[in-house]
């Protein structure tokens, strides 16, 4: 299955869902998977045909989207593993305050709750916002965010 990239969330009975149960055989690489709880990309898989011992089985490895730490997990191909829901959503930036993000929400508010990368991206979006309105991009999967990038503002 595809990556899982939603701009809206994904509803079920007036519940958010946070993943989607599929055929662990149907993945692909360079796709998403929950491993131990984490939504990670999957970076190796491999599967095996079915024997005379068994089903065939899928062994995945997968870097968490949010930590960059590798996991891996081995299941058979026709049992269902959960990928995730995740969203990506674009927030034009207001400040830059004490290694936090000052971010606009489409309702007008501002939320200051998502913490400045420490890393050459952070760098980047100090340096890039003393000159330009920015548009930051923040990855979201449940209650999990992070920026993952930025566009300058061409409005």
């Amino acid at each position: 299955m595809e990556a899982m990239e939603y701009n809206e969330d994904y509803q079920m009975n007036n519940h958010t869902i946070h993943t989607i149960p599929t055929k662990a055989g149907s993945l692909k690489l360079g796709g998403f998977v929950v491993i131990e709880k984490f939504p990670c990309k999957i970076t190796e898989f491999n599967k095996t045909k079915d024997g005379k011992h068994g089903h065939a089985k899928v062994t995945l490895t997968g870097i968490d989207v949010f930590t960059g730490k590798k996991y891996t997990d081995c299941c058979p191909a026709h049992s269902n593993i959960d990928v995730p829901v995740i969203k990506r959503v674009e927030y034009p930036l207001q400040d830059i305050d004490d290694g936090y993000l000052s971010l606009l929400n489409e309702d007008g508010s501002l939320r200051n709750d998502i913490k400045l990368p420490k890393n050459e991206l952070g760098k980047q979006i100090e340096h890039e916002f003393n000159d330009k309105s920015l548009i930051c991009i923040v990855q979201v999967f449940g209650d999990q965010e992070m920026v993952i990038g930025y566009k300058e503002d061409k409005d």
